[in-house]
């Protein structure tokens, strides 16, 4: 544990020691220890990488909630959307275009 010496207003003081004596707590500085310690585990626990990893929820209950499906005919995943005029070359060349475009900034071929 380490220490911390801040200067806080003398209002803030007194609201400290009133919440310490409602929480049962020592001091005013014990409360403001509390206090920054529950706001710091609140903010991690706010992170989507720690909610994520920290749901307890069933995926079943995921599942309903998100109407997810299984998929029973995998011709429901196939869509027309090949332009009958461009080949397979055509589309990979296209492909790599547009990625070297993403990482240098541009728009587009």
């Amino acid at each position: 544990m380490t220490s911390l010496n801040i200067q806080i207003s003398d209002k803030a003081v007194a609201f400290a020691a009133t919440e310490a004596e409602k929480r049962g707590l020592p001091n005013a500085a014990a409360f403001a220890a509390k206090l920054l310690e529950e706001t710091a585990n609140a903010h991690h626990a706010s992170e989507p990488s720690v909610q994520f990893y920290a749901s307890k929820t069933d995926l079943n209950d995921l599942f309903a909630l998100q109407r997810v499906t299984a998929i029973r005919d995998l011709n429901d995943l196939t869509a027309d959307f090949w332009p009958e005029n461009e080949t397979a070359d055509d589309f990979i060349r296209t492909i790599d275009e547009v990625g070297g475009a993403a990482s240098s900034g541009a728009t587009g071929p």
